[in-house]
């Protein structure tokens, strides 16, 4: 009997929680230019016998997980571009620059009207060991069997 390897395990397991980020992204309304979508990427790395997964995207998922706290600095042109964009996108008529100053002054809370929070959920860990557990418990027995029983 062959099985993966525990990389590619991981590899394949990689592609799905990036999904269901991207779905859960789409499921909320988050989805709007799709570059944080696009941002997310999957490494998988082994040092000895450890095996790492590990899932990469944009900064800002940080903030449509968390929201983001109030700052005392003006924002930057990038911010405002990218919300020009986003409220072209939603269709909304509020002028970038007013929404950037209301962000830097407010902060964003997480849940808002836009963002009902859990963008993140399927990365818990919880959730990643329930789902990686019976998918990798097969290959080690076979591993074992194969290193011992030759």
């Amino acid at each position: 009997m062959s099985l993966i390897t525990i990389g590619e395990a991981l590899d394949e397991k990689g592609d799905e929680f990036i999904e269901a980020v991207v779905v859960g992204q789409q499921r909320r309304g988050m989805r709007a230019s799709g570059r944080s979508a696009a941002s997310l990427r999957k490494e998988v790395s082994q040092s000895g016998h450890i095996h790492t997964l590990r899932i990469l995207g944009k900064a800002y998922f940080y903030q449509q997980q968390n929201g983001r706290r109030p700052s005392n600095k003006k924002p930057s042109r990038a911010m405002v571009e990218s919300l020009r964009e986003w409220i072209k996108i939603r269709g909304l008529g509020i002028p970038p620059y007013a929404l950037a100053m209301k962000i830097q002054r407010d902060g964003i809370k997480v849940p808002n009207r836009f963002n009902s929070g859990g963008v993140l959920d399927p990365l818990k860990p919880d959730r990643v060991r329930s789902i990686l557990k019976p998918f990798i418990r097969p290959i080690l027995i076979e591993s074992a069997k194969s290193t011992f029983f030759k």
